[in-house]
């Protein structure tokens, strides 16, 4: 950690070490003598914050600022031992005080710079043979461990960047499970899971809400959500991945709940939007998927003529519906609506 100095001297004073600690206290000009310029930085007393910069660049066409590390010890290789581990906590608040937030941004760019700084997060490597890789978990802080007590858990809040507001497009939000390797490794499954409930009052279970990003102004095109099981590119007989969107459970008299799959809404003269259910296709000698309605299920159902015709938007062969006016099933058929008779 380049220089060190022999001087350590009254309590709390460090030896062979930059930068020197005296008496609890780091001497700035020991930074600036030692090239350790903005390596460290207490903020006064008054707001208690504690700061820590990394070295500035000194303007040079190739000198970038000094990265910040902060790195866990490394176990010791002849006794087995574990790494280090990285906590990073914000503070206990104190009486009616809240506790401390915790942030990891990026640095913004320079006015012309065309991108500003990422923040990656990734669980460590398997090194070895055998050795998986590390998780990486991100959790809401929990209310009171103490049952007496009323607090709720904390959210997570992940959300990709808002645009320019002179016409930017928002971030992509992408989420991948891991993709299996070598012969026998299966690719990693996406679960989202809202919360159970487990009191005895009369309370809802959670939910999942999945919301693309809107648009505002002069933009088109509001953001998908696309949700895609994985693929198999293997030469070996591999099943693809499923999809598979199930509602919570009821307890005693309470309803399963609902699965719906809504269609965006429109104004104006143009239509809102479709749903598109469609099996899969096959490449070689095997048949098509299906669609298979397993429970009761309802045709549309429209008041009078008028209603349905407005419904279909002038109709297409194939179309089906229930007329209550005319107590008929009808079929859209070369062009015209032909009721069905069922006896």
């Amino acid at each position: 950690m380049g220089a060190t100095s022999n001087e350590g001297v009254g309590q709390g004073s460090v030896s062979n070490i930059y930068p020197k600690i005296l008496n609890d206290v780091v001497k700035s000009e020991n930074l600036v003598s030692s090239g350790f310029t903005g390596i460290l930085s207490i903020v006064g007393s008054d707001t208690n914050a504690l700061t820590i910069i990394s070295g500035p660049s000194d303007g040079g066409p190739s000198d970038n600022a000094q990265n910040l590390n902060l790195l866990g010890g490394t176990g010791n290789s002849t006794g087995d031992n574990d790494g280090g581990n990285i906590e990073i906590v914000g503070g206990v608040g104190n009486g009616v005080g809240e506790g401390g937030d915790v942030y990891i941004a990026g640095g913004e760019g320079g006015p012309t710079s065309s991108y500003s700084g990422e923040v990656t997060i990734v669980g460590g490597y398997g090194a070895g043979d055998e050795v998986d890789g590390g998780d990486v978990y991100i959790y809401g802080g929990p209310g009171s461990f103490d049952s007496g007590n009323f607090g709720n858990g904390g959210q997570i809040y992940m959300a990709a960047g808002r645009g320019a507001f002179s016409g930017g497009n928002g971030g992509d939000f992408t989420v991948y499970a891991g993709e299996g390797r070598g012969d026998g490794g299966n690719g990693g499954s996406i679960s989202l899971n809202a919360g159970d409930y487990d009191g005895d009052f009369s309370q809802a279970a959670g939910y999942v809400e999945i919301v693309a990003g809107s648009v505002s102004n002069d933009g088109t095109v509001a953001g998908n959500v696309q949700i895609y099981a994985g693929n198999s590119y293997s030469s070996k007989t591999v099943i693809g991945g499923d999809i598979n969107l199930q509602a919570g459970l009821g307890s005693v008299n309470g309803r399963g709940g609902d699965v719906n799959l809504v269609a965006g809404n429109s104004n104006g003269t143009d239509r809102g939007g479709d749903i598109y259910l469609t099996a899969g296709t096959n490449g070689g000698a095997g048949r098509e998927g299906q669609i298979y309605l397993s429970s009761m299920s309802r045709m549309p159902v429209y008041a009078d003529n008028t209603a349905r015709d407005l419904a279909a938007g002038g109709g297409t062969n194939g179309f089906f519906c229930y007329n209550t006016t005319s107590g008929k099933i009808e079929v859209f058929v070369g062009g015209a609506w032909k009721s069905v008779n069922v006896t």
